[in-house]
C-alpha cells in the first residue's frame, strides 16, 4: 500500500474547502466599483431617491472559480436577476455586488460556494455557504437570487 495514491474524498476536505472559500471571499477585492453611497461619489440624496435606487438596484455579479463552474454560476445568477423587475445588471458602479467563490470536486459531482452580498457603502449585507451535487447548482443559484430579492429589493418596494 506504500505506492498507492491517496483517495480524494470531498467529505474529508469539506472543512478546509470552506475555510479557503471564506478566505477567498474576504481577500478578494470588494470592488472598487462600489461607489454608491461611498468613496468619492458620495452625494447628498433624499430618502426617496435612496429608496428608489434600492428598489431598482444596479447589481454586479463576480464569480471566482475554475471553469466550467464559474460560467455556469454567473449565467444562472444573471438569468435569475434579470427576472427581478427593476434590477439592472452592471459591471461598474453597482448598488449591490453578489460575490461568489466556488470550488468543484475533481469528479465534477459536488460543489461548495461562499456567497457574499456587498451592499451600499461596501457594507456586508449577506453571507452564506452552499454545497450540493452538480444537479442542484442551478437551484442553489436560484435560492441566492430569491433571497436577494426578498432581503434587498422587496423591502424597499
Amino acid at each position: 500500500m506504500a505506492n498507492s495514491k491517496p483517495i480524494f474524498r470531498f467529505e474529508n476536505c469539506l472543512s478546509p474547502i470552506i475555510a479557503l472559500i471564506l478566505l477567498g471571499a474576504w481577500c478578494a477585492p470588494i470592488n472598487s466599483q462600489s461607489g454608491f453611497m461611498g468613496g468619492d461619489k458620495t452625494q447628498e440624496r433624499s430618502y426617496e431617491e435612496v429608496r428608489k435606487m434600492l428598489a431598482n438596484p444596479r447589481v454586479a455579479v463576480a464569480v471566482t472559480a475554475e471553469e466550467p463552474i464559474a460560467s455556469e454560476i454567473k449565467a444562472h445568477l444573471i438569468q435569475g436577476l434579470r427576472r427581478i423587475k427593476g434590477v439592472e445588471i452592471v459591471t461598474s458602479d453597482p448598488v449591490f455586488t453578489i460575490q461568489v467563490v466556488a470550488v468543484l470536486e475533481p469528479d465534477g459531482y459536488r460543489h461548495a460556494m461562499s456567497v457574499v452580498v456587498i451592499g451600499p457603502g461596501s457594507m456586508l449585507s449577506d453571507h452564506r455557504l452552499l454545497t450540493g451535487g452538480a444537479k442542484i447548482l442551478q437551484k442553489n443559484c436560484e435560492s441566492i437570487v430569491a433571497d436577494f430579492e426578498l432581503r434587498e429589493v422587496a423591502r424597499y418596494r
